[in-house]
């Protein structure tokens, strides 16, 4: 037993594969859910003109704020990986911009490399899932398909190796086992 819980993450992250990647897919959920919170409490809070003061926001916030590096650093060490196997290309320069929820993906050609704008959510959507490559192409998001087609298919959004606009691709959920 470790008496230290900094000890015990510590050695499940040290099991590699599967496990890390669950427990990372699990932590970034954690924390995609407090920056959604956070965005709509700050949106809330705008609109009905927050008290001064107001300790418990101001908390939550610095928590967000304190993290926001590791887990900009998370998203973009995915993305890099990534982003050099599906081009090949092990120098490549990648420029990573973490946008929110609500903004819209993009992968562009720049000077140095590739310049990408991803959320957050991307770690969840499609790196945890295995579509950031797909038919060969740079998956920049994944949601479920409207109800009615295949019954829970998946749309996502991809990039072509030419860097073209985004285009969608519908695919059917994986065979259960």
């Amino acid at each position: 037993m470790y008496r230290d819980p900094e000890e015990g993450l510590a050695a499940l992250l040290g099991l590699g594969g599967p496990m890390q990647d669950r427990l990372t897919a699990t932590v970034v959920a954690a924390w995609r859910e407090r920056l959604r919170a956070s965005a709509a409490g700050g949106a809330e809070r705008a609109a009905e003109g927050a008290a001064e003061g107001d300790e418990g926001d101001a908390e939550g916030a610095a928590a967000v704020a304190g993290v926001r590096p590791a887990l900009h650093a998370a998203l973009y060490g995915r993305v890099t990986a990534a982003l050099r196997a599906w081009t090949g290309r092990p120098d490549l320069r990648v420029g990573l911009t973490m946008i929110s929820e609500a903004q819209r993906p993009a992968l562009t050609s720049d000077a140095d490399g590739i310049a990408v704008e991803l959320p957050l959510g991307w770690l969840i959507d499609v790196w945890a899932k295995g579509l950031c490559t797909f038919w060969g192409r740079f998956c920049l998001a994944a949601a479920p398909a409207e109800a009615g087609w295949a019954e829970a298919g998946w749309v996502l959004s991809t990039v072509s190796p030419d860097l073209g606009p985004p285009r969608p691709i519908s695919v059917g959920n994986p065979p259960a086992d």
